[in-house]
């Protein structure tokens, strides 16, 4: 599935030398620490397969070679860990970023109380955006449907009658 890794070491001027090994499928050294692995899903054109994801584990690290994993494959099938609980599944994703959970209704509550004032001004100011924008596309919406009602008959269309039917000919019949 995947081609052998090699083992190197990384070091840099501001760490101190870790143990790595360069991933072919991700096309990245990946820090033995991480415990990840990564192989390229079979006959597919996307996607990366990710082993050794550890829920309890706070790593930037981790957070890191995820988010590049799927920026690069589109998709992570995530394979040989245990189920997570809701908590632990919670607390891992909470690392990339602020979860928005999706409601029936669509719409997403808001603790005013978790928020910074600043995030709550942008929310305001694209809500307001997005009430503009669908009351502009109600308004040609109705505007279409106006024009559709006073459209004219075309040159050589005939008012006041309607097509009721077709005679053995293949012919309309025009009824007034």
């Amino acid at each position: 599935m995947s081609i052998a890794a090699t083992t190197t070491t990384k070091a840099t001027t501001t760490e101190a030398t870790t143990p790595s090994s360069f991933s072919p499928s991700l096309g990245l050294d990946v820090a033995l620490s991480t415990g990840l692995q990564f192989a390229t899903l079979p006959d597919t054109s996307f996607g990366i397969e990710v082993t050794g994801v550890r829920w309890d584990v706070h790593d930037p690290e981790v957070v890191r070679l995820l988010t590049l994993a799927l920026r690069r494959n589109l998709l992570l099938v995530l394979r040989g860990q245990p189920c997570p609980s809701e908590v632990q599944l919670d607390a891992f994703l909470r690392q990339f970023g602020r979860l928005v959970l999706e409601t029936e209704d669509g719409l997403v509550p808001i603790d005013a109380d978790d928020l910074p004032e600043a995030e709550l001004e942008a929310v305001a100011v694209l809500e307001k955006d997005l009430e503009a924008d669908i009351a502009v596309d109600i308004a040609e919406v109705e505007a279409d449907a106006d024009a559709e009602e006073e459209k004219p008959a075309a040159d050589g269309e005939e008012q006041g009658f309607t097509i009721s039917d077709v005679d053995d000919t293949d012919e309309p019949v025009q009824t007034v």
